[in-house]
């Protein structure tokens, strides 16, 4: 480096002489010829910069070199010493800037603390609330029974009693005049659909300090979008929908030539171990492939993964639970097929293996504990426990579902489940403890709220930040959990094949962080274009 350099160079005094000859100085007398090529004159003297002994005129030219050398050094240094006077206020100023820059992210962290209590002791007041709320409730209902009980007997006395025992707490949880402690009407009713989503809002403050905090670092100006192509991989063999990715191939190997399908361990000569990530891509159901298309990452290299199941059927998603190393096919009525990274069927999800009803498994994706099957011809979303694929939940979605039942991806962040709703042009944020619904987008109150037309794939950061595919809008949108928009991908109504545009844009995934990089990829089954392209979240 430059500063390595400069502390490298000593005093005048101990810098060693570039001359690896003895007796350089200029003009000492030398015996022989003029040692320049062609230059058959008697030498006079060693030049001080070449170092050859040379003639007289030669000497004379190398001698002006010299001086010349030297008039640059001393202007360059004069300059240097001109400008020495502004370095070291310069310097005190940036010492008190990384000082003063110190103390205000010390202030920082410490209002982020204060605000990390503030809003979960908040969250927590609610919660215990609710709760006392709830015993109470359950408390006045027994004394229901009680009073019919009193009225039957034609005791109007003690219906009486108790029904002025009872009064005061059913005001509390209850108003007769529409007033209550939420200030938004109803008591303990209003609280029962009174739900924000604090957790989606407070994961989005860290994009929010992301784009504050990057022009800062000096990593990107301010106007510098929030994601941007990185490329495209192009010339997919056909037409593509789904799309997953992997973060974790450890154990998995494939062709060192490429093109062959992958293998699990105990790899041979001819095999190496996969790349560090890939993609998955299932293809549309014309192009007749008997085959998922693996790209691995970052190399782009691809390869087949081939497996059980019945190709004839059109594949409706994919996901990759990249911990587990295991991936879901879903293929509508057919259910969902769990397979190894290799193409081994681990498991077939369908009615009968579940002992519940199953209309058509319509998307998938893996929480921690969980599965979520959206079976797109019921309306319902399905909590599937991972270690023995029972049913651990069952959620009606057709309360906010509207036209056709035609539903897109899932996606997951934190207790919350997306669900892409084609029909409705809509997307969907449902608590996944609840199956209650937390929010749509978009939002009626975002002014730049996306308008959908076709919502397809679906993915989440882990800022928050959601990434939608639509297909008909020739877009990928991404909006915050207030509905605000990020950015907008491609050109709306717009299909083409230019790099800043879809062609009916299908399943999306994100490698976060890239293995390697570190970085936030985004990446978007493009179809028609038979592409999938590489996008980069800042």
């Amino acid at each position: 480096s430059q500063n390595t350099r400069l502390t490298q160079l000593g005093p005048p005094s101990k810098m060693a002489s570039s001359s690896s000859r003895p007796g350089s100085a200029a003009g000492e007398a030398t015996t022989g010829k003029c040692e320049i090529m062609l230059c058959n004159e008697t030498s006079v003297g060693r030049g001080p910069r070449s170092n050859l002994s040379l003639c007289s005129g030669h000497l004379a030219a190398d001698v002006e070199r010299v001086r010349l050398l030297r008039v640059d050094t001393e202007a360059r240094i004069a300059a240097l010493r001109a400008g020495l006077g502004d370095f070291e206020p310069r310097r005190q100023r940036m010492a008190s800037d990384v000082r003063e820059l110190e103390v205000v992210f010390d202030s920082l962290e410490a209002e982020l603390d204060a605000w990390r209590v503030d809003i979960v002791d908040s969250a927590r007041g609610r919660y215990e609330s609710l709760s006392s709320k709830i015993a109470a409730c359950k408390h006045v209902v027994g004394y229901a029974e009680a009073i019919r009980a009193a009225d039957r007997s034609g005791d109007y006395r003690r219906v009486y009693e108790l029904a002025a025992q009872v009064e005061p707490t059913l005001e509390l949880l209850n108003p007769s005049d529409g007033s209550g402690e939420s200030g938004e009407g109803g008591g303990f009713m209003a609280d029962r659909g009174n739900l924000t989503d604090i957790c989606s809002a407070v994961r989005n403050a860290r994009y929010l300090l992301d784009r504050q905090m990057s022009p800062l670092a000096g990593d990107r100006p301010a106007s510098a979008p929030p994601v941007e192509l990185r490329r495209t991989l192009r010339n997919l063999g056909g037409e593509i929908e789904c799309l997953a990715v992997c973060s974790n191939t450890a154990g998995f190997h494939c062709s060192a030539a490429g093109g062959s399908r992958l293998v699990a361990k105990g790899a041979s000569e001819a095999q190496r171990p996969l790349g560090p990530a890939c993609l998955f891509v299932s293809y549309d159901l014309n192009e007749r492939s008997h085959h998922l298309l693996v790209i691995e990452l970052p190399s782009g290299q691809r390869h087949r993964l081939d497996a059980e199941i019945d190709w004839s059927l059109p594949i409706s998603d994919l996901h990759c639970d990249s911990s587990a190393q295991r991936l879901y096919i879903s293929q509508g009525e057919d259910g969902c097929t769990v397979v190894s990274l290799s193409g081994n069927v681990l498991h077939k999800i369908n009615a009968n293996s579940l002992e519940h009803k199953l209309g058509a498994a319509s998307a998938v994706v893996s929480g921690r504990d969980q599965l979520f099957l959206l079976d797109g011809k019921e309306k319902r979303l399905l909590g599937i426990d991972k270690s023995d694929y029972s049913v651990s939940a069952d959620f009606d979605l057709g309360n906010f579902f509207t036209g056709r039942p035609w539903m897109g991806g899932l996606a997951i962040s934190g207790s919350r489940v997306l669900v892409a709703d084609k029909g409705g042009r809509s997307v969907h944020k449902v608590c996944s403890l609840t199956g209650r619904l937390i929010a749509s987008y978009p939002t009626a109150g975002a002014a730049d709220s996306p308008q959908l037309q076709r919502p397809t794939g679906l993915a989440v950061d882990s800022r928050g930040v959601v990434c939608v595919s639509d297909s008909w809008g020739q877009t990928v949108q991404l909006f915050l959990a207030d509905g605000s928009t990020v950015h907008v991908l491609g050109i709306d109504g717009q299909p083409g094949g230019g790099e800043g545009q879809f062609d009916g844009p299908q399943g999306v995934g994100l490698l976060e962080p890239d293995p390697l990089s570190g970085q936030r990829l985004l990446y978007v089954a493009d179809w028609r274009n038979q592409a999938v392209k590489e996008f980069q979240l800042y």
